[in-house]
């Protein structure tokens, strides 16, 4: 991992702030992000997932890597209980999720939103129906 973080630290010097070169270096950031999640090492994993975020945003580019981020940063901040910043990027995911019409994404998000909801106890605005939503948004959604 460490020869990997090396080569993006190599590659993110070398580029330059174009757009071009910003858009080449928003999946790397985004990857890291995940990979850091995944080893539950939110600090690192939520500075590259808000770095991703940054360069989408100001690149304009509120597409399925966006809403993914988005969702990413969500469940960070529903683990470690910051549930008012995790409503907020679970949302974001949502809705861009909803205007790209990606129903993988949708499913994803909804079950994003339905754990959060566990977690806060709502009762008031069920997560059944989160993951009733996720359920009827994904059933046609055909796999490799």
């Amino acid at each position: 991992m460490e020869d990997m973080i090396n080569e993006f630290n190599k590659m993110k010097s070398a580029l330059t702030n174009t757009p071009d070169y910003l858009k080449q270096l928003r999946e790397p950031t985004l990857a890291l992000g995940y990979y850091y999640s995944r080893k539950e090492k939110y600090p690192k994993a939520l500075s590259y997932l808000l770095e991703s975020q940054r360069l989408s945003e100001e690149l304009k580019l509120m597409d399925i890597s966006y809403a993914r981020n988005n969702e990413a940063i969500a469940g960070i901040h529903t683990q470690i209980g910051n549930y008012k910043e995790a409503e907020k990027y679970i949302d974001k995911s949502l809705q861009v999720a909803h205007s790209l019409k990606d129903t993988l994404q949708l499913g994803s998000s909804y079950l994003g939103k339905s754990n959060l909801m566990l977690k806060l106890k709502k009762m008031k605005q069920k997560p059944n129906f989160f993951i009733d939503s996720a359920m009827y948004v994904m059933k046609n959604v055909k796999t490799l």
